[in-house]
């Protein structure tokens, strides 16, 4: 899955009026050198053992969750936070902060968090904090 976190978004999402009129996505300014800034995106997946003593359920399972309507009910309980890999699912042109979203990240310059190119980043980043 290709997560963006839509942190706020989904905090108020259950007052119709906050959530429609009184809050709004901003797109990020670009850098001191003019250049559009790049946005950074995590990727969520699924590990699968070669040891596993359940690999048949595992696959099982994560064919169900991987079906349009399954991850489409999944999204919505989960307050619309995450942007699946599935595009279909992307088209929400009524809800304002997910299509931005969509359009910010199919239109802009992304990256990988540090940490998930090399755990030591996780390390620093738990010692800085």
């Amino acid at each position: 899955m290709f997560w963006v976190k839509l942190s706020i978004p989904c905090t108020v999402r259950q007052d119709p009026d906050t959530y429609r009129h009184k809050l709004g996505i901003l797109k990020f300014p670009n850098k001191p050198n003019g250049q559009p800034m790049r946005y950074i995106v995590t990727l969520r997946q699924a590990i699968l053992f070669a040891d596993s003593q359940q690999q048949k359920q595992a696959l099982n399972f994560l064919a169900y969750l991987m079906q349009s309507q399954v991850t489409s009910k999944y999204l919505k309980a989960a307050g619309g936070c995450n942007l699946p890999i599935i595009k279909t699912l992307w088209q929400d042109p009524i809800d304002p902060h997910v299509s931005t979203a969509v359009k910010t990240l199919t239109e802009g310059s992304t990256r990988l968090f540090s940490y998930v190119q090399n755990p030591a980043y996780s390390v620093i980043l738990e010692e800085n904090i």
